[in-house]
């Protein structure tokens, strides 16, 4: 069973993010240093470790995509419900109308498979969930499994306690949309800051050949350059944690 608290690297992810990486190591090194030599050992080290710095937000893209996904399963199985049909039954027809919808591949069509043959071995479905939840360390998951736990052992109408908790989940999710929608400029104006001084450097060394010579043959020069690329990287950590924001 997939363990979704982790994030497993493809081969295409390890090329993609490998080779900007690369190319972003060479470009430092021009830059800062002028020198092939930094860049023959910055240039592996980034093609190496680039892959494993973005692994934390393709995993956060990864949930959020589940999240989506598992939303409209949760909408199909609560319309079952409200229908009479038994839990059992609403979950396997859940599974049959998603794999219709999506195909086997999809993560949710997978998970409700598992589901689905849980169920087809008298495994209750809240313990099935519980599980489920369980192994993506997603909340919305978690407290969906619970309150689909909670509704079997109290009695009450599970399809309805579903349709509000699918509310809550789903205006909780339309919350963090709209923030990413509002910060989406500071974002595109952070990624365009995080580039100027690289750029800056590159063209005074292109346009005016000479200028910057001092800054990369005296000791003082390279720790001046040294101090700028560190105040840049410190520069990209603090404008990322300031637009991470969590609801």
């Amino acid at each position: 069973m997939t363990d979704y608290t982790k994030y497993d690297l493809t081969v295409t992810d390890r090329l993609k993010y490998g080779s900007l990486g690369a190319a972003l190591a060479a470009a430092v090194s021009l830059a800062y240093y002028r020198s092939i030599a930094a860049a023959l050992i910055l240039c592996p080290v980034f093609a190496v470790g680039s892959p494993y710095l973005m692994r934390k937000k393709l995993k956060e893209q990864r949930d959020g995509k589940l999240s989506e996904e598992f939303l409209e399963a949760a909408g199909i199985l609560a319309g079952y419900l409200n229908a009479g049909i038994s839990s059992d039954n609403a979950f396997l027809m859940t599974y049959e109308q998603l794999k219709e919808r999506y195909g086997e591949k999809q993560m949710i069509v997978r998970e409700f498979g598992r589901l689905a043959k849980g169920i087809l071995i008298n495994r209750p479905a809240a313990e099935l969930l519980s599980d489920f939840g369980r192994r993506t360390g997603n909340r919305d998951i978690q407290s969906f499994a619970e309150v689909y736990g909670i509704a079997g052992k109290t009695g009450g109408d599970p399809g309805k306690i579903i349709e509000r908790t699918r509310t809550v989940l789903r205006d909780r999710m339309q919350v963090a949309e709209e923030i990413r929608n509002v910060t989406a400029s500071r974002r595109f104006e952070q990624r365009i800051m995080n580039f100027v001084p690289c750029g800056v450097i590159l063209y005074l060394n292109v346009a005016s050949p000479g200028f910057m010579d001092v800054m990369y043959e005296t000791l003082m020069g390279r720790a001046v350059m040294t101090g700028c690329l560190l105040a840049s990287i410190l520069s990209y950590i603090i404008s990322e944690k300031i637009l991470d924001i969590k609801i």
